[in-house]
């Protein structure tokens, strides 16, 4: 074969070869292009979506919510992590406060921590630092939210640090509403006003939804915002976030008893979910199976204000109970006695016109005798009161 014909096989070869490259390429170019992401394939299969929701300022976390979401309803859930609830810590074997696994960082940590705490599966996680936040709210233009009255930096009225009423936060006013704590809040408001907060900024997020398919907002969100999803599944996250209903959300937050325990050698005060956790992996688990119906959970929207009396012989039932409510996120005003502790059939009693909030109340603790009694000017103000009897055994009322 003589040079011509070697120079015509070698141009066979690279023009076969080109075919190959090209049929391969396009092959790429549409396998990329039809591939789901892991979000999109969890919405598309009906699986609801766990987050971990962490915002830091110096390396340690301020603020951390669990996020459970239905995309097929747009029902999600606020499960208020406190830093300072004892756990025994994996793979260490001491008890110590559940924000100490995110020592150096370690945010997949963290999260597989409180997982095994609340007994609920928290695949992915959203870590914000402060400055980081601050971005995400001004590539927003801004975070809405209602403030009920207006907080001063001091009690003579000066400058208004939150105006009240229907405002929109920029992003280092947003910031500082994170680490802010009102003087003489309880508990269980700063945790209201918390977890309002959180779903808003998660809303604020889906807003984002028609801006984040362009490159450079997608590359600026995702440099504000560390997460284990890559810039594919955010930018479908951030779409299904844009269906996520704030004003629907399911709040609860850890209850359990604080207790002094000796940590490294240093006494530390640690809030420790009552009954091991029991109460508190049941109540998430309720909440899970729930928010892919169209069933209204118990204690979901507007938290409601309780009255639990005692009407049975048995020392502190009330108190007991109090604690149960807590952990499904009701707001327990006062507990007492009531005029007799021979009371035989527990009751619950709306003290209002929202009669869904006694209905809430009872699907509790499974009672079946509901009640409307307005109450006059007498008596704390409520929106249910419970007077338990003898047929309730601390958890549920017996049939």
């Amino acid at each position: 074969m003589g040079a011509q014909g070697e120079r015509q096989l070698d141009a066979g070869v690279v023009f076969v070869f080109l075919i190959v490259l090209v049929v391969a390429v396009a092959s790429l170019i549409l396998y990329f292009q039809v591939q789901t992401d892991e979000i999109s394939s969890r919405v598309e299969n009906n699986q609801d979506l766990g987050f971990l929701f962490v915002i830091t300022e110096d390396e340690q976390p301020v603020l951390t919510q669990a996020f459970l979401y239905s995309p097929s309803t747009g029902r999600g859930s606020l499960i208020d992590v406190p830093g300072d609830t004892g756990t025994i810590l994996s793979g260490l074997d001491r008890v110590d406060r559940i924000d100490s696994a995110f020592t150096a960082g370690d945010i997949d940590a963290y999260r597989r921590q409180v997982s095994s705490m609340l007994g609920t599966e928290l695949p992915y996680y959203i870590l914000m630092d402060g400055e980081g936040f601050e971005r995400v709210v001004d590539l927003a233009e801004g975070l809405p939210l209602f403030i009920a009255a207006t907080v001063s930096d001091d009690d003579s009225g000066g400058p208004a640090l939150f105006p009240s009423g229907n405002v929109v936060l920029d992003g280092r006013k947003a910031r500082d509403y994170v680490q802010f704590t009102e003087l003489g809040e309880r508990d269980v408001e700063r945790v209201a006003r918390r977890q309002s907060f959180v779903g808003r900024a998660i809303s604020m997020i889906g807003s984002l939804t028609t801006v984040i398919d362009n490159d450079e907002v997608a590359n600026m969100f995702v440099g504000a915002v560390e997460t284990n999803l890559d810039q594919r599944a955010v930018r479908s996250l951030v779409d299904v976030f844009a269906d996520f209903k704030p004003e629907q959300v399911v709040t609860r937050r850890v209850q359990g008893t604080v207790r002094s325990v000796e940590v490294n050698g240093v006494e530390q005060e640690l809030l420790f979910p009552h009954f091991e956790g029991q109460w508190l992996r049941e109540t998430v688990r309720q909440v899970r199976a729930s928010l892919s119906s169209e069933q209204q959970l118990p204690g979901s929207g507007a938290v409601i204000a309780l009255e639990i009396l005692n009407g049975t012989g048995e020392t502190g039932l009330a108190r007991r109970t109090q604690k149960l409510f807590e952990s499904h996120g009701f707001d327990v005003r006062t507990i007492g006695n009531a005029e007799t502790s021979d009371v035989e059939n527990t009751l619950v009693i709306s003290r209002g016109t929202e009669r869904m909030h006694a209905e809430r109340t009872a699907e509790i603790i499974r009672a079946e005798r509901v009640l409307t009694q307005v109450r006059g000017g007498e008596g704390p103000i409520v929106d249910v009161t419970v007077l338990l009897g003898k047929d309730f055994d601390g958890r549920y009322v017996r049939q």
